[in-house]
């Protein structure tokens, strides 16, 4: 089996992105991207991955200097392996993960969850203020997240859709088209992000891609997948 290649980028001052490249010409993808935010005394994550990427997590953080700050807390969009399994390395670290109740009870990590939340909250984590929004529809108990960094609002989606409007993996229990087309129109009447972060990419912007993905979900054009993403026109 042949993987993606891994790449880390520093999207502004104190935002980052750690991930595999997009799939291509029979490459596997089984990681997905890990946001780190560097606040003033401590880290923040959303998504840990599978936990393969942690050598590049932490390669980053000694890179830009902030290898000696503890990460204080991992929100997860949801339970999977490729967004979950890498828990025990950032627990390790001193964070707190973060989930709905949902995916604290479908974890696929040795490690539980710390905080949970049933509703759409307002986390006061220490330094950090991030919005919590329950989108279910990848799987029931998907969360979105909301957080200014660097002047920039920045909307974590995990695997409610792929940056090119299509479904993300369909073969989760509890899958639901109807819940991910609902999701998106509660995400677009919200202000709209500055960067659009899904589990497996970003967009600049971002009101472009919910609005294409909703029109992809009302046309009927979605093609739910479980084995290889179809692409969408």
């Amino acid at each position: 089996m042949i993987y993606a290649r891994y790449f880390a980028e520093q999207l502004t001052e104190r935002l980052f992105v750690i991930g595999q490249e997009p799939a291509m010409g029979g490459l596997q993808v089984i990681d997905s991207h890990v946001y780190l935010v560097n606040g003033a005394s401590s880290v923040l994550a959303i998504d840990a991955g599978s936990g393969a990427s942690w050598p590049f997590v932490a390669a980053v953080a000694e890179r830009y200097g902030f290898a000696e700050k503890p990460f204080a807390y991992v929100l997860t969009t949801h339970g999977h392996r490729d967004h979950a399994g890498g828990l025990p390395q950032f627990e390790s670290r001193g964070a707190l993960t973060v989930s709905s109740v949902y995916t604290a009870d479908h974890l696929e990590s040795e490690e539980n969850a710390d905080i949970l939340f049933d509703e759409d909250s307002s986390l006061d984590l220490i330094e950090f203020r991030a919005d919590a929004i329950l989108t279910p529809g990848h799987t029931p108990g998907c969360a979105s997240y909301r957080l200014e960094v660097d002047g920039n609002l920045c909307l974590f989606t995990g695997d409610l859709i792929q940056t090119d409007g299509g479904l993300g993996w369909s073969g989760s229990e509890g899958f639901s088209q109807e819940q991910v087309l609902a999701s998106l129109k509660k995400l677009a009447a919200m202000p709209a992000p500055d960067f659009l972060l899904t589990g497996h990419g970003l967009v600049v912007g971002g009101r472009q891609l919910l609005e294409k993905a909703i029109s992809y979900g009302e046309s009927g054009r979605w093609v739910p997948w479980t084995e290889h993403a179809p692409p969408m026109p």
